[in-house]
C-alpha cells in the first residue's frame, strides 16, 4: 500500500504467509531474506493501520488476523472470494489429445495446481504419492501432474522428485490457459491439495466445479472452502495422505458423494452476494449510508 496516503483506505487481505513462515522469504541470497522479512513484518502492519477497513476472503485469514492483530479487531471483516464455473470447451477430447500429446501425460493421475511456495506442502505430497506407488499395485500407471507457476522454490521440489525416484511418473506442465485447465481438472482422478497455509484455495472451487473429487487439507482455509466436498487430511502426515489417496482412488461412492457435494458448495459462493458485502464496507468506510439494494456507480 502506499505509504503515504492518507484518505480512507480499505484493504484486502489474502493470507499472512509472509508473516506466518519465515522460510516464505528464503531460496535468495543473503541478506536478502532477512530484508524482504524486516519490510514484510513492517508493511502489513502499517497497511492495517492505517486501513479504514481490512477485508478477508475467508473467515479463517479474518480469524488470523484478530488473533495477531486484537487491536484492529473492529475494522476486520470477512467478503468470501466468488467463483464463477469455467465453462467446459466444446471439444474437449480435442484438448486433452493435445495436451496429452505435448506433455507426455498418463491417462490415470493424480492433479495439483499452484505454485511452489512452502506453504503449498509439495514435497509431503510428493512422497505420500511415492508411498503410494511403493504400496498399491493399483496405482503402477498412475500419474502425478502439476501445473505449476516457476519460483525460486521448483528446485527443491525437483530435488524431492529425483529423491523418491518419481522422474518417470510425473509431469510438471507450466500454467495454461483455462480451457486446458478445464480438461486437465475434469479428466483427473482427483484434486491433490493438501497445503500447509491456505488464505482461501481457489483450485478447490475449480476442481468442485468440473466434478473431480478433491483431496485436501484439514488447516486453514481450506476446510471452510470446501464444506462437504471434500476429504481432509493432516497436511503434516505423508502417511495420512498415502492412506487417503488409496482410499479416495478407487472408492467410486465416496468419489460420487464428495462430486455431488462439492457441486452444491459453489452456491457458498456467488459474486453478487462478496460484492454486496464489498460495497457495504465502503460505503461505512466513507461514512454513508448502505441498503441492500446499493449498486456500484
Amino acid at each position: 500500500t502506499p505509504p503515504f496516503y492518507r484518505a480512507p483506505m480499505i484493504v484486502t487481505v489474502h493470507d499472512l504467509q509472509p508473516l506466518m513462515m519465515p522460510e516464505w522469504s528464503g531460496g535468495r541470497p543473503w541478506p536478502l531474506p532477512w530484508l524482504y522479512q524486516r519490510f514484510y513484518h513492517w508493511m502489513y502492519p502499517s497497511a492495517f493501520a492505517r486501513a479504514a477497513r481490512l477485508l478477508a476472503v475467508s473467515e479463517t485469514t479474518r480469524g488470523l488476523l484478530i488473533q495477531r492483530y486484537p487491536q484492529w479487531a473492529g475494522k476486520i471483516h470477512a467478503t468470501p472470494n466468488g467463483f464463477i464455473p469455467n465453462p467446459l470447451p466444446l471439444h474437449p477430447e480435442e484438448v486433452w489429445e493435445r495436451l496429452r500429446r505435448q506433455y507426455d501425460l498418463p491417462q490415470r493421475y493424480i492433479f495439483y495446481v499452484g505454485s511452489t511456495r512452502p506453504n503449498k506442502n509439495l514435497e509431503r505430497m510428493i512422497r505420500a504419492f511415492a508411498q503410494l506407488r511403493r504400496g498399491e499395485p493399483s496405482a503402477a500407471d498412475l500419474g502425478f501432474v502439476l501445473v505449476l507457476t516457476p519460483d525460486r522454490f521448483l528446485a527443491s521440489v525437483e530435488r524431492t522428485i529425483e529423491a523418491c525416484g518419481l522422474r518417470p511418473h510425473i509431469r510438471i506442465l507450466p500454467p495454461v490457459d483455462t480451457e486446458a485447465k478445464t480438461v486437465l481438472l475434469q479428466r483427473a482422478r482427483l484434486l491433490f491439495f493438501v497445503t500447509r497455509l491456505e488464505g482461501f484455495g481457489l483450485p478447490i472451487l475449480e476442481a468442485q466445479s468440473t466434478g473431480t473429487p478433491v483431496l485436501t487439507s484439514n488447516a486453514d482455509a481450506s476446510p471452510e472452502v470446501a464444506g462437504e466436498g471434500a476429504l481432509l487430511v493432516d497436511w503434516a502426515d505423508v502417511e495420512q495422505q498415502c492412506r487417503a489417496l488409496a482410499r479416495l482412488l478407487p472408492d467410486e461412492p465416496l468419489r460420487r458423494d464428495l462430486a455431488e457435494k462439492g457441486r452444491r458448495n459453489l452456491d457458498r459462493f456467488r459474486w453478487e452476494q462478496t460484492a454486496r458485502a464489498t460495497l457495504a464496507q465502503y460505503h461505512e468506510a466513507l461514512g454513508r449510508p448502505s441498503t441492500p439494494g446499493t449498486t456500484a456507480p
